[in-house]
C-alpha cells in the first residue's frame, strides 16, 4: 500500500471518528431537549389536572350547597305543616278537656 492510500484511510478514519463523536453529542443534546420538553409537558399536565380538580370541587361544593338549601326549605315547609296539624289537634284536645270538665 502506498503512503497516499494509508493517509487517505487514516483521514477517512479520523473523519468517521469525528462524525461519530459529533453524532453522539447531537444525540445527547436531543435526549436532553426531549427530556426537558417531556418534563415541561408533565408539569403543564399536572397544573391542568390540579386546575380541573379545583374547578370540579368548586362545582361539587356549589351543587351540595344548593341541595342543602333546597332540603332546608322543604324541611321548613314540612315543619310548618306539622306545626299547623299539631296546633289544630291541640285546640281540639283542649276543647274536649273543657267539655269533659264542664259536663262532669
Amino acid at each position: 500500500m502506498s503512503i497516499e492510500a494509508i493517509l487517505s484511510i487514516s483521514e477517512a478514519e479520523e473523519r468517521a471518528k469525528a462524525k461519530k463523536q459529533e453524532n453522539a453529542a447531537e444525540t445527547k443534546r436531543a435526549i436532553a431537549l426531549a427530556r426537558q420538553q417531556g418534563e415541561e409537558k408533565v408539569t403543564q399536565a399536572i397544573k391542568k389536572a390540579e386546575a380541573e380538580i379545583k374547578d370540579m370541587m368548586a362545582k361539587a361544593d356549589e351543587k351540595a350547597r344548593a341541595g342543602v338549601t333546597e332540603m332546608a326549605a322543604q324541611n321548613d315547609i314540612k315543619k310548618a305543616a306539622l306545626q299547623a296539624k299539631g296546633e289544630a289537634k291541640l285546640e281540639k284536645a283542649a276543647q274536649l278537656i273543657v267539655e269533659r270538665i264542664v259536663n262532669s
